[in-house]
């Protein structure tokens, strides 16, 4: 996790100190407008034909031998 730390720094000075305060050391964390952002993400995902849900992928993958 330094080496993200480090490199984040390194591109966006003082950004590891906001995110450390707001979402500590978690593996993860939950974006505060997360409805909002996933709505125009499927929006523009739906606009551009791309696939982004596993289940749809799956159904839609093509399997080639050679």
């Amino acid at each position: 996790m330094d080496y993200d730390f480090d490199k984040l720094d390194q591109h966006f000075i003082g950004l590891t100190g906001k995110y450390l305060k707001y979402y500590g050391k978690r593996y993860s964390c939950v974006v505060p407008n997360y409805q909002r952002l996933y709505k125009i993400f499927v929006e523009e995902y739906n606009k551009y034909e791309i696939l982004y849900n596993m289940k749809e992928i799956k159904r839609n993958e093509q399997v080639t031998l050679f």
